[in-house]
């Protein structure tokens, strides 16, 4: 996001880019003070070689205080300063020296150095110059006037003034188109960034929409089904059939309490910033395998087989790799086969001092090509078993985008799904 400046020529001119531009102000005024007075030092006028050497002292300490981080006072310093030189060198050598035409491009560069949102500071400093250049002419150049020029030395010293104001000028029109282009590009780069943001916008909202609707529908049916078989509870001799209305209340409470759990992981995935602390993969996944072990008539359905390769320190976001691992587990143990003999979850875990793989395979119902694009979009079930959410997936998606990591999913219908995650290590 571009931050709004607070000084400069533009809103797009930042701190760091007005102290740079001050800094080389400062060099070329320093340079052209110098060499606009070669005719003054030649002609041994110590008058102005005395206020040359002033000026120098100066801006060598305003270019200190700029580099210090002091930017406001050296630019206001600065201008102060070349404004009092020009004054007082026009009133020493005359209108036909032409040194007041240095105001010229001391009133074009203000805008660069001063904060303009500071407006007194900056209205005066527009002005003042205008006052010592109607000074100048109501006092006839009379102020501190050196007597000891000949006309022809005055005109050498009018044309090193010329010069050096065409330097000036000049430079600062190179600095005016730079920073022109310089603005342009950085609005380009808002524009886009705005344009960005908007699309985000228009997901999110989209999806809000859905989650809603989705929310709301799914909530109420494992609720409306628990209190459905409670009401049958109530009416019902038969202890048997109780346990069997009682059994059935836990599995609509059980997916529940997974959707519930899914709602949560995908707040915490939005809200909650990302860490960056040791993790052991092998005891993330015992926990995360705990947590998903199967039970009632599902606890003997999946053997599950776990290698775990973790050959240098990980650093990551343990919080978000677990609601991945979560919910990779969690599908690989709801989607088992029911025709097959044995059904098996194999996860393979490797990791170095740049990555970690892990690949969770399992030969369980598979998904068809056709949709198997579609799995990671948000409340889509590949399966008609009303086991899943439809968050599980398109969280872990999320979450691999949260790690700056990466999910590839390699599926055959009714042979079993492949899901390889990669996740640098922040190490």
């Amino acid at each position: 996001m571009i931050n709004e400046s607070e000084v400069g020529l533009t809103q797009l001119t930042t701190v760091k880019e007005r102290q740079e531009l001050l800094s080389t102000l400062m060099k070329l005024s320093a340079i052209v003070i110098t060499v606009t007075s070669i005719p003054d030092f030649y002609f041994l006028v110590w008058e102005s070689a005395a206020v040359v050497g002033v000026a120098l002292f100066a801006i060598s300490i305003f270019y200190y205080a700029n580099s210090r981080g002091y930017v406001p006072f050296a630019g206001n310093a600065l201008v102060l300063l070349c404004s009092v030189i020009l004054f007082v060198q026009s009133s020493q050598l005359g209108f036909t020296s032409l040194v007041f035409l240095f105001y010229i491009p001391l009133i074009i560069s203000i805008p660069f150095i001063v904060d303009y949102k500071n407006r007194l500071i900056y209205y005066l400093h527009i002005c003042h110059p205008i006052l010592f250049i109607a000074l100048l002419f109501a006092t006839d150049f009379s102020l501190f006037k050196i007597n000891g020029y000949r006309p022809d030395q005055i005109a050498i010293v009018a044309e090193f003034n010329v010069i050096g104001v065409l330097v000036f000028c000049h430079y600062m029109l190179y600095l005016i188109i730079k920073s022109t282009k310089r603005s342009e590009k950085k609005f380009e780069m808002l524009v886009e960034d705005l344009n960005r943001q908007n699309i985000e916008l228009q997901k999110i909202n989209s999806e809000l929409d859905r989650f809603v609707y989705s929310v709301s529908h799914d909530l109420r049916a494992p609720l409306a089904s628990s209190l459905g078989l409670i009401e049958l509870s109530k009416e019902e001799k038969s202890f048997e059939k109780i346990l069997y209305y009682n059994l059935l209340k836990e599995k609509s409470l059980r997916r529940l309490d997974d959707y519930v759990n899914s709602l949560i992981d995908f707040s915490r995935n939005y809200r909650v910033d990302v860490l960056n602390e040791e993790i052991d993969f092998k005891n993330l996944l015992e926990q995360c395998l705990d947590l998903n072990k199967p039970y009632g008539d599902d606890a003997s359905k999946v053997d599950i087989a776990v290698e775990v390769n973790q050959k240098s320190p990980f650093y990551g976001d343990s919080l978000r790799i677990r609601i991945a691992f979560n919910n990779l587990i969690s599908n690989a143990l709801k989607y088992y086969d029911d025709h097959k003999e044995r059904s098996v979850l194999d996860i393979k875990l490797y990791s170095n001092e740049k990555k970690a793989i892990i690949r969770m395979a399992d030969n369980g119902i598979g998904i068809d090509a056709s949709v198997v694009n579609n799995i990671f979009d948000m409340f889509y079930r590949a399966s008609e078993r009303p086991k899943g959410s439809g968050l599980g997936l398109y969280i872990t998606k999320e979450v691999m985008g949260k790690l700056k990591g990466s999910i590839v999913v390699e599926s055959v219908l009714g042979e079993g799904t492949t899901f390889i995650l990669e996740i640098p290590n922040g190490v």
